[in-house]
């Protein structure tokens, strides 16, 4: 499965190997309690949210990486 902005975020954190590079990017991001409320949203949207700053910043890196892994 190939990953980009219209992936969800559940999906996304099913796969250890694209988990990984959100962590690397967004540390502690991923064991936020508040995670659950946005799990079937898209990146694209995850990115537009005022609360995730650092997810929008990164963002384009974000989807490089993702977009490498199969």
């Amino acid at each position: 499965m190939a990953f980009n902005g219209n992936s969800k975020l559940k999906d996304v954190l099913a796969n250890p190997e694209a988990k990984a590079v959100l962590e690397k990017y967004l540390p502690g991001m991923i064991n936020d309690p508040q995670l659950k409320n946005v799990l079937g949203k898209t990146l694209k949207n995850i990115a537009g949210l005022p609360k995730l700053k650092a997810f929008k910043g990164n963002f384009p890196k974000i989807l490089e990486e993702l977009a490498k892994i199969q």
